[in-house]
């Protein structure tokens, strides 16, 4: 299920809803959505002018890294991962392009409190990251919020991306 259906329709980010091409996991930090998403398997509704986290992946994955913007964009934002609290046990990654930058965190949903709670925290810790960044790098950006079941884990995708 995916969290903050309040949040997608009053705040505008895009949440995609967990649907029935959710997969067994393979790994405790897999969030299979997100790759449902990547590869193509399943779609979700965003509303007008959200970029679809599809083809904003598949624009990360045609862009060549370009250094030293990517590497120096990579340690500003996981500088700010790190002054966020999303719980025990969160795991982040970033990894930055020629113009666009994919962050995925996760969490155990269980070391967040109630869902009620995790809800509040998981947002409050996402739009302080998004907030920061993009007036930092001068981006916009995509966040989708979803649930492993199979593991019991929230994970974060954020895509940061040049305006227009």
């Amino acid at each position: 299920m995916a969290l903050s259906c309040f949040a997608a329709k009053h705040l505008g980010i895009s949440l995609a809803a967990i649907s029935l091409l959710v997969t067994p996991a393979t790994g405790q930090d897999r969030i299979p959505l997100f790759e449902d998403l990547w590869e193509g398997r399943a779609t979700a509704a965003y509303p007008s002018g959200i970029p679809d986290p599809a083809k904003l992946r598949r624009m990360f994955e045609r862009e060549p890294e370009m250094l030293p913007w990517a590497a120096d964009s990579e340690k500003l934002i996981n500088a700010s991962l790190e002054g966020v609290s999303f719980g025990r046990a969160a795991k982040a990654a970033a990894e930055c392009r020629a113009t666009i930058c994919q962050i995925v965190v996760t969490m155990p949903l269980e070391s967040l409190g109630t869902r009620d709670e995790a809800d509040i925290r998981i947002n409050t810790a996402a739009f302080a990251i998004v907030d920061s960044l993009t007036a930092k790098m001068k981006k916009e950006y995509s966040l989708t919020i979803a649930e492993n079941k199979s593991t019991g884990n929230i994970g974060i995708l954020i895509y940061l991306f040049d305006p227009g």
